[in-house]
């Protein structure tokens, strides 16, 4: 890993991103940091009067670029301080609203790594990242550690791979695992949570997808689990907690229990159950 993304504002939410960040570069191989914000939804998004927003002059835009420019910097400073100069953080703020800033900067810079903060329902000070999370989770074509602002890090020694058995077999993203993250190994808790009242694998067909996953993770310390839960977001986030779990990895598009990511209970679940950082594989 080289280069991490990480969308930023002035909310609580960030600086805990922020926090996470500063002791995930410890053990990570990171040698820079962009921290991403935009004008857009502060400034230009005002511009045109509407139900929601009043018109700003000239002078009122200004300000607000200029309050925007110094909290970024001012995270910039926060981090480089943290890192000792060991990473290279550098601040790129754009016009243009986030969801495209974060592709164009994963077409121009090539991270490695998003990393996003997320506070949920639960937090009263909402972030303007937190709301745009899913279409950035949805769209990026980087894989995406999302934080929960009430998260702090801790080293990642147990992940619960969330993955659907039927599917696995034919996804190679498992395999690129290693590769992409080889900087850390955890105990791999693979897991399977069947809503179905009659579960679809027999002892045999269990026998074929573990030697499978036995394979593909054979360097890393794993074990298979199956659960029954006809709400499988719950059945993910219940393991995971009961487990001590410190990340849950899920699989993107139809290989992943979040596969609809437009879909609202999935949604939600996403960003508002998961206790632990959910890092979306892409």
């Amino acid at each position: 890993m080289k280069t991490v993304l990480i969308p930023v504002d002035s909310s609580a939410t960030t600086l805990n991103v922020i926090d996470y960040a500063a002791e995930f570069c410890k053990y990570a191989p990171v040698d820079r940091i962009i921290l991403l914000s935009t004008y857009y939804t502060s400034v230009y998004t005002q511009f045109l009067p509407s139900a929601d927003y009043v018109q700003l002059c000239q002078e009122d835009m200004d300000r607000e670029r200029a309050r925007i420019k110094a909290v970024v910097d001012g995270l910039c400073d926060t981090l480089t301080a943290r890192l000792d100069n060991k990473v290279k953080v550098q601040v790129a703020i754009t016009e243009d609203p986030l969801v495209r800033s974060v592709k164009q900067i994963n077409e121009q810079e090539k991270p490695n790594l998003i990393i996003a903060g997320s506070d949920g329902n639960t937090y009263v000070e909402h972030s303007s990242i937190s709301k745009l999370l899913i279409n950035i989770a949805r769209t990026s074509t980087v894989s995406v550690l999302i934080v929960p602002v009430n998260y702090k890090h801790q080293p990642v020694k147990k992940v619960v791979l969330a993955v659907d058995f039927k599917t696995v077999l034919n996804t190679e993203l498992l395999s690129a695992i290693e590769s992409r993250y080889n900087w850390f190994h955890p105990e791999m808790l693979v897991l399977n949570v069947d809503a179905s009242k009659n579960p679809f694998e027999t002892d045999e067909e269990r026998a074929i997808v573990e030697e499978k996953l036995g394979q593909i993770l054979k360097n890393f310390d794993h074990k298979v689990y199956y659960e029954q839960d006809r709400d499988i977001l719950h059945g993910i986030t219940t393991f995971a907690n009961e487990n001590n779990a410190n990340m849950i990895i899920a699989l993107p598009g139809k290989h992943s229990f979040f596969y609809n990511l437009t879909h609202n209970s999935i949604t939600e679940g996403l960003y508002n159950d998961a206790a632990q950082p959910v890092l979306v594989l892409k």
